[in-house]
């Protein structure tokens, strides 16, 4: 890349990372806005019962370090013992997008020597307004992206270096990501999955099969760490080994509750107390899908569209001015009608075109994810390295817009978006770098 373009690149991307620290002014001066969901104040509960009495427990509710694992609330606690204050953790998170930022560039630069991929990657990863303006809700997602894109650097680090130390640094950072947002568990195992069919492909290359299995026990127990010491701690204080029924609980109250609210036309407790009051809620939940199945896959539909498409403008403009605007009606609807959102403008709701650049920079990040899978599935299958990060990547994007179901929006979709930027910026694929190493024969 000539060296004026690349000044002007640069300028660029550090006019994009200007733009979103401007979002620093509403995180401290209105915070407010971003803690006034349950699950914050539910966060910053157990934060403050950590650093009044050192244990992990709730003021509010006294099951809730059974629902909640602690790495999210340790977070918190910290944040408040080193700034005094709790909307610091607004600020830290935005600039953790920008570390992610600084791992997309070195997996893109250990892939390309041109550093397109890294360039583009970072590029499409400070244009996502989901990723900007969610970094300052109280919640676990933007930590989470974090952890697990560091988990991807490393297990590159140990592709590219075949040290094992890499290996290990990647599955403690899984498990870690796991005692922050629990449903990394069970992407964990699929990680775990995708990293064994990978070492499988280099041990047809003739590598060594005891290296191979050592590498997938190694990756495993890693991982399993930091979970079973949870699962050890939650049987000593509350006589149950699970690691945390937060999932069993959104996918009863919340994806089926919510749906059989808006079916029944109840409100959401109403439809809660049904669940309950039933002999055996999973049974009541099965006949209750069998009965209504149109209405119920539609709105699981319309849940994974919201996720997928992560096009919250409606929150990110109450971010801006404290007042939340109201909604085309599209996704909620199911409609396509343009009408609606000219409807909107007319009545004045021009906070609607944030949307609709919103869903511009989607449909490009998703249109250069097409073309990655293109060329990579279409060219360089037999690329480890290459394979490798695009199957993780793919599998992490698809399990984040899918796990949330009918109760999808934008903010399930920020653990991903570093991978949808790293995707998206592999569609500038040029020529690989230490190939010896990728193909196994490097430095042991």
């Amino acid at each position: 890349m000539k060296k004026q373009s690349l000044v002007i690149l640069w300028v660029f991307i550090i006019g994009l990372i200007s733009i979103r620290l401007i979002l620093i002014i509403p995180g401290l001066t209105h915070p407010e806005r971003f803690n006034n969901i349950t699950d914050s104040r539910g966060y910053l509960d157990l934060a403050q019962g950590l650093l009044d009495t050192g244990k992990f427990h709730s003021n509010m509710d006294p099951t809730l370090d059974i629902l909640r694992t602690p790495g999210y609330p340790v977070f918190l606690a910290m944040i408040k013992l080193i700034f005094r204050d709790y909307k610091w953790a607004s600020v830290i998170q935005l600039f953790l997008t920008l570390v992610n930022c600084f791992i997309l560039f070195q997996i893109g630069s250990n892939i390309d020597h041109s550093r397109r991929v890294s360039y583009a990657a970072i590029i499409v990863y400070l244009i996502s307004l989901n990723a900007s303006f969610d970094a300052l809700l109280i919640m676990t997602e933007t930590l989470t992206s974090f952890l697990l894109i560091s988990a991807l650097w490393l297990l590159v680090k140990y592709w590219t270096t075949n040290r094992v130390a890499w290996l290990v640094l990647c599955g403690l950072t899984l498990g870690l990501g796991a005692l922050v947002r629990p449903s990394v568990f069970p992407l964990f195992f699929l990680w775990v999955i995708l990293f064994a069919g990978i070492e499988w492909f280099k041990v047809k290359e003739k590598r060594s099969i005891i290296r191979f299995i050592s590498s997938i026990v190694v990756l495993s127990a890693s991982g399993y760490l930091l979970i079973l010491l949870w699962q050890v701690r939650n049987i000593k204080v509350q006589g149950d080994f699970s690691f945390s029924p937060v999932g069993e609980s959104t996918m009863k109250y919340w994806v089926f509750g919510e749906a059989m609210a808006e079916i029944e036309g109840i409100t959401h407790q109403e439809a809660e107390n049904l669940i309950n009051s039933a002999p055996s809620s999973t049974a009541y939940i099965i006949d209750y899908i069998k009965s209504h199945p149109a209405p119920f896959l539609k709105i699981q539909i319309r849940g994974i569209l919201r996720t997928l498409t992560a096009v919250d403008y409606r929150y990110w403009a109450e971010a801006i001015s404290g007042k939340k605007p109201p909604g085309s009606g599209i996704v909620v609807g199911m409609s396509l009608n343009p009408a609606l959102l000219v409807d909107q403008i007319k009545n004045g709701n021009y906070w609607i075109f944030l949307g609709i650049v919103a869903l511009v920079i989607d449909v490009l990040a998703y249109s250069l994810v097409t073309l990655t899978l293109w060329r990579i599935f279409g060219y360089y299958r037999k690329d480890a390295l290459l394979l490798g990060l695009v199957l993780i990547a793919l599998i992490t994007l698809i399990y984040s817009v899918i796990l949330p179901l009918g109760h999808g929006s934008g903010r399930f979709r920020v653990p991903a978006e570093p991978f949808l930027a790293l995707l998206a910026g592999m569609a500038f694929y040029g020529k690989r770098i230490l190939p010896a190493t990728v193909a196994g024969k490097g430095s042991r």
